[in-house]
């Protein structure tokens, strides 16, 4: 719970994702299918809320992702504060 969202949601995970050392991830984040999420990152769904991180998405060590409350984006009729689809890389 923050002042920004008083709702405490936790993430979803599949259990094929690999979540590398000294990683964050905080609030509603929907982490899909063969996931690779490298040391320290930090994924901030507690103000912005929710995300979603696609099928073999890469997100290489020290990448920081941190949504902004009331900014929103429509994929598929539904409303996210950060998307990545699938196959997506950053570093």
């Amino acid at each position: 719970m923050t002042s920004f969202n008083p709702v405490s949601v936790y993430p979803t995970i599949d259990k094929t994702a690999f979540i590398g050392p000294f990683s964050s991830i905080i609030g509603d984040v929907r982490i899909k299918k063969e996931v690779f999420i490298g040391c320290n990152v930090t994924i901030r769904a507690d103000e912005g809320t929710p995300f979603h991180i696609g099928n073999k998405t890469n997100l290489q060590d020290g990448v920081i992702l941190h949504g902004l409350k009331n900014m929103q984006l429509t994929v598929h009729n539904e409303q996210y504060s950060i998307y990545l689809g699938n196959k997506v890389s950053a570093d």
